[in-house]
Order: structure tokens, then C-alpha cells, then sequence
């Protein structure tokens, strides 16, 4: 296991909730944190439900489920990739790993 400063330190990562959320209850579960919840409803117009922020360690998993539609999936933190986006389509939850900041309306 490597135990560079890269992996001590919390690094702000933002995770973007974007297309296809019409009011679904989504669990964030951060490994070092409290779980919180998130009610999320796409803005028509911009494309963007939320955006949280949260700081992880690198290498910190976080469990996202949306209950009501049976989907649970696992992220871990990367430094490399501090912007993350889902986006829900036909039930399914996508995720990317975006090289650029995205830009909406």
C-alpha cells in the first residue's frame, strides 16, 4: 500500500447529478462520513440536478443507491478524477469520469 502524502490528505470531489432524475431519493454513502440524502429532480433547461462536494481521501469509497429503483453502485476517490458524473437513463445509473470541468446553461 502506498502512503505518499496523496493518499493522507482529503481532496475536494464533486459529484455531478445531471440528466434523467425526476424525484428519485438518492443515498450517498461516504466510507468516513455520515450518509446523507439527496431528492433530485433535472433542470429542463440546464441539463443539472445538484452538484455536492464532498473531501475524500483518495482511495475512499462512497456507495450511491437509489432504493426505489434497485440500483446500488460503489465509486472510490481518485485524485485524478475529482469531478464525477451520473446521469440516470432507462433505470440505469451511468457514471463518467470527465478530462474537463463540464459546462452547463
Amino acid at each position: 500500500m502506498t502512503t505518499g502524502p496523496e493518499h493522507t490528505l482529503e481532496h475536494e470531489f464533486e459529484l455531478h447529478f445531471t440528466e434523467g432524475f425526476s424525484g428519485e431519493t438518492l443515498r450517498v454513502a461516504p466510507a468516513n462520513h455520515i450518509p446523507f440524502e439527496l431528492h433530485l429532480k433535472t433542470r429542463l433547461q440546464i441539463g443539472l440536478a445538484h452538484i455536492e462536494i464532498l473531501k475524500l481521501f483518495d482511495r475512499e469509497e462512497v456507495e450511491i443507491t437509489i432504493e426505489e429503483l434497485g440500483i446500488k453502485h460503489r465509486i472510490f476517490a481518485n485524485s485524478r478524477n475529482t469531478i464525477i458524473i451520473f446521469h440516470l437513463t432507462e433505470k440505469a445509473l451511468h457514471i463518467e469520469y470527465p478530462t474537463t470541468r463540464p459546462g452547463y446553461l
